[in-house]
């Protein structure tokens, strides 16, 4: 992930420490965060207060980063993708994607995309552990619930139900990654 589309946006802004993840076969995997929300969050800042435009936008991206990184969000992904690449790996075609819910963040409360913001630039920088172990990491539980909170919040959901999803999605994981393993 050195570019985007392109555009090699290490010589544009420092690369942030923080990671996105995504499912493969040994759980959520780090990877660099998303370059595109980063660029854009540099250029807004960089823009200055007579570009509100641009820092509305940054608003809702880097609060974007932080739904995908949600476990609401893993849920869905764990209930609407595909296993069918071998070593339990989690895959979406177009279709699939195209299906995903995705609140529309460019309506929501401004106080809520900023806390979304602070919740995913202050994750920790590093690997980011299996979900199943997520909540026991002393930095990344935190973290994780904090989104977690946020984005239920942000959906409407009750905080019994918030607190159901988690577990869900780690249950999902690791029966995907059981079957996978039985299967050899």
């Amino acid at each position: 992930f050195g570019s985007w589309a392109g555009t090699d946006v290490s010589e544009a802004a420092p690369s942030p420490p923080h990671k996105l993840a995504h499912i493969s076969a040994e759980g959520w995997d780090a990877a660099p965060a998303g370059a595109a929300m980063h660029a854009a969050a540099m250029h807004a800042a960089a823009a200055g207060p007579a570009d509100a435009g641009a820092c509305a936008r940054a608003r809702w991206q880097w609060a974007l980063a932080a739904v995908l990184h949600s476990s609401w969000f893993g849920l869905t992904l764990e209930l609407l993708g595909r296993v069918n690449f071998g070593d339990g790996v989690l895959w979406l075609g177009l279709r699939d994607a195209r299906a995903l819910p995705v609140p529309d963040l460019r309506s929501a409360d401004p106080v809520i995309l900023e806390a979304l913001g602070d919740a995913w630039r202050a994750l920790p920088a590093g690997s980011v552990p299996p979900v199943g172990a997520l909540g026991l990491d002393p930095l990344w539980g935190p973290a994780a619930e904090r989104i977690d909170a946020l984005v239920g919040g942000l959906l409407g959901m009750s905080e019994n139900e918030s607190c159901q999803v988690r577990p869900a999605f780690s249950a999902l994981t690791a029966r995907r990654l059981r079957k996978a393993a039985s299967r050899g």
